[in-house]
């Protein structure tokens, strides 16, 4: 039966195929979109899936509490792993990671930046890193080893094993190679390129060994029968046993969570990019809908065509549900031919959906997940599109049909596909909106006062003794006549990470424990980022003055109440009194949504991590970078420059919003080209269901005109009531996204007016072809049967 019911499809897809064209088109389409969304969405789903432990490993953080305000990190003190384990039962492992940093490695005339970590050898078994040379129980027994990842191996030795050769770190010290591991996947949260032992690191200041200093990245593997609950009891005032009067609270957080769920809202977990990934899916679906309906409303409209045949298999014995089966199978033969375009469609757009997505994803038809995937989507899809005209198609009356008896299908099924063709719409016109408005939010957040100017700046990493020859440097960049000024400062001006409750003042409440942000800078900071003083001066450049001077921001002076004035004195600590001498206007950094929170600057440029260049705007860029490039490296030669740009990193900080605009943007496109082959067809059908009145009322004197809008003015009103139906559920999902944002863009009428005559633009010229190809027929060919 099965075969008869795939030979009758076929040959039925086969008589009619300008729809089949047009059915197939459209859910290839569909398809293949839905497709690249779960992809990306199996990407997301499937990250730190490589680490086989997963679902026992965790990452400590904390929560900290100022001015009622919970606020939730992921440093922890330093010597917190080596007693944890004995400490807290249910532990098996533990060991830290310093955090991702750049490191200078060289061999011979080969100096390359790469970034790893600093870590515990426990970490090799807790991630069960994948050893290509050496072993992960011996990688760490000297303190000076380091394993590398077969990327880096390449890049210094070629194919060759490198274990037991050196690699000069920062023109420093030689670290021999222990080991090399298999590269990390991209969906992975570590991107570690080398491992070096902690121990070369956890004993270089003396704050590092003390349990109110948080800088290391504490990770512990449970025992398989140990419970998260139990273990994050003992965590709760850990730290108030090791250092009195330390009201942190600490918790385990899991690596299953870290990638879709590491939001933290007043110290509870709150989203992530979960939220995108279920957004992303629930697009997927619809497009795959809107291409659903377009067979539905196609099948049905084509449903007089099929009326004798209905009529003549029901007088033969045929059933309902055989003829149910027959169509139903026409459907999901249609479906999986769509599949088979699809995923050629899929290779056809993967690169370009990469660069758009920014990931590396693969589609391997061998996997039995993708085999089984399309078997589904092909199925399922033409389940849903074929299950409407089946039913319709099999109720038609055998007599009726026979006699010849017209079949009054506009009551019925033309009010469910003028239905169907609202809905069409009415998604692809939210999408449309929803684009603008996102665009509209990134450009509204973007164009906020940034407090200093973003433009023709870039930064460099200091490596060597760059920060103890600045002023030669500084000096040589101003001579080159391309650079306007250069500072140096603990961390680019975008993100700022330094932060303490140790400051106080006179006049402070005492049961206040505010968290302020604070940097060490060049005097000649404020001026290279173009920052305003409020009130005050700027540090002087002379290196024996302002050793005791800060610079705070208006928000740390509100904050600090009478005493946040220019001679006002602040206390830090062990660290003595400091006098400020400036107050510059709020800048943003960290985050593009709130105010500019409370900062400190000190005048303390030795040990600094970056140097910030000003470019003069008139400079040629290339002929600039150049210059700099050559100053940087006479003065430091040992190390490679490479420079990052401030309005890059800017732009970065959008990635998720201007992510969500581009693909809202995409598949607002693909749903109206899909509304509009089903639009297209249906114009074609009732033009060819009209063609003897449309020849009738140009004999009697109707123009091309007049007949041309009689045929096109019922797909207006269908998309006229799409967009009533669209408009306030556009604004009512599109507000609620919006209210996660303090600093939002209005929502404004005239995006709601501009994407309903733009789904009117485009309905119209897709019918207007074939309501223009109508009535300029001859009348002759259409009445010569009467």
């Amino acid at each position: 039966m099965l075969k008869n019911y795939l030979k009758t499809a076929l040959r039925n897809l086969l008589k009619k195929r300008t729809f089949s064209i047009l059915n197939i088109a459209g859910l290839a389409i569909g398809i293949a979109c839905a497709s690249l969304i779960f992809l990306w969405v199996e990407d997301e789903l499937t990250f730190n899936h490589n680490f086989s432990r997963r679902n026992h490993l965790y990452q400590i953080y904390e929560n900290q509490t100022y001015q009622g305000k919970i606020s939730t990190f992921l440093a922890t003190p330093g010597p917190m792993a080596e007693v944890l384990r004995k400490d807290i039962p249910g532990i098996k492992n533990v060991a830290r990671l310093s955090g991702t940093g750049t490191q200078l490695f060289s061999l011979g005339d080969k100096f390359i930046n790469e970034q790893g970590d600093y870590a515990d050898s426990a970490i090799f078994s807790m991630l069960n890193l994948p050893f290509v040379h050496g072993q992960a129980t011996n990688a760490f027994q000297q303190l000076h080893s380091v394993v590398i990842n077969e990327t880096m191996s390449k890049k210094f030795f070629g194919d060759n094993d490198p274990t037991g050769k050196a690699l000069r770190m920062n023109n420093e010290q030689d670290f021999v190679v222990t080991g090399v591991f298999k590269d990390l996947p991209r969906n992975s949260t570590f991107q570690f390129q080398w491992l070096a032992p902690m121990e070369n690191v956890d004993h270089k200041m003396p704050w590092m060994q003390d349990w109110s200093a948080n800088w290391a990245h504490t990770f512990v593997e449970l025992q398989p029968s140990s419970g998260v609950a139990q273990v994050n009891q003992k965590l709760f005032n850990y730290l108030d046993t090791k250092h009195k009067g330390n009201s942190t609270v600490c918790f385990l957080f899991a690596m299953n969570d870290w990638n879709l769920h590491s939001n933290f809202t007043d110290g509870k977990q709150d989203g992530g990019r979960i939220q995108y990934v279920r957004l992303f899916s629930f697009i997927a679906w619809i497009i795959l809908l809107i291409a659903c309906i377009n067979f539905m409303n196609l099948s049905t409209a084509r449903s007089e065509q099929r009326a004798r045949e209905v009529g003549v298999r029901k007088v033969m014995g045929a059933g309902i549900p055989r003829l149910i089966g027959q169509f139903i199978s026409e459907a999901v033969v249609t479906s999986f031919i769509a599949v088979i375009f699809a995923i050629g469609l899929v290779y056809l757009v993967l690169p370009s959906f990469n660069l758009l997505v920014e990931k590396q994803l693969l589609v391997n038809i061998s996997d039995p997940y993708h085999i089984i995937y399309l078997i589904a989507i092909g199925t399922v899809t033409g389940l849903v599109a074929g299950s409407y005209p089946a039913f319709y198609l099999s109720s038609f009356n055998p007599i009726a049909v026979l006699k010849g008896i017209k079949m009054k299908s506009g009551a019925g099924s033309g009010f469910i596909r003028q239905s169907l063709v609202v809905i069409q719409f009415a998604i692809s016109i939210v999408l449309i909106i929803g684009t603008v408005i996102i665009y509209q939010q990134i450009q509204h957040v973007k164009s906020r006062q940034l407090g200093y100017n973003k433009n023709n700046l870039v930064y460099i990493e200091v490596q060597g003794k760059l920060d103890e020859h600045f002023s030669a440097v500084y000096n040589d960049l101003k001579q080159t006549g391309v650079v306007e000024n250069s500072a140096l400062s603990d961390y680019p001006v975008l993100q700022i990470w330094n932060n303490t409750d140790n400051y106080s003042w006179q006049g402070k409440d005492p049961s206040t424990n505010p968290l302020i942000t604070w940097e060490g800078v060049s005097p000649q900071f404020l001026s290279t980022m173009d920052m305003k003083l409020s009130a005050g001066r700027d540090f002087y450049n002379a290196p024996a003055l302002d050793s005791n001077s800060v610079i705070i921001n208006e928000a740390f002076a509100k904050q600090m109440g009478k005493e946040g004035r220019v001679g006002g004195v602040i206390r830090d600590g062990g660290k003595g009194n400091f006098q400020i001498v400036g107050i510059v206007k709020d800048f943003l950094y960290n985050t593009m949504y709130q105010p500019g929170a409370p900062l400190l600057l000190y005048k303390h440029p030795l040990g600094t991590r970056y140097l910030n260049i000003r470019i003069r705007r008139n400079a040629d860029l290339p002929d600039a970078l150049a210059k700099i490039e050559k100053v940087i490296k006479t003065d430091n030669p040992d190390y490679p420059v490479e420079y990052k740009f401030v309005d890059e990193d800017f732009d970065q900080l959008f990635k998720t919003e201007t992510l969500t605009g581009r693909l809202a943007g995409v598949f607002a496109s693909l749903a109206i080209f899909i509304s509009c082959l089903g639009l297209f067809g249906l114009a074609a059908y009732t033009a060819e269901r009209r063609i003897k009145e449309i020849g009738i009322r140009k004999v009697l004197g109707a123009t091309a005109y007049g007949l041309a809008t009689l045929l096109s003015k019922d797909f207006l009103r269908l998309v006229c009531l799409s967009c009533l139906i669209s408009f306030p559920v556009a604004w009512w999902a599109l507000n609620n996204w919006l209210q996660s944002y303090q600093y939002r863009t209005a929502i404004h009428w005239w995006v709601f007016a501009t994407a309903g005559l733009l789904a009117m633009g485009i309905a119209l010229f897709t019918v207007s072809f074939q309501a223009i190809k109508a009535a300029v027929a001859n009348p002759v060919n259409s009445l010569r049967s009467e």
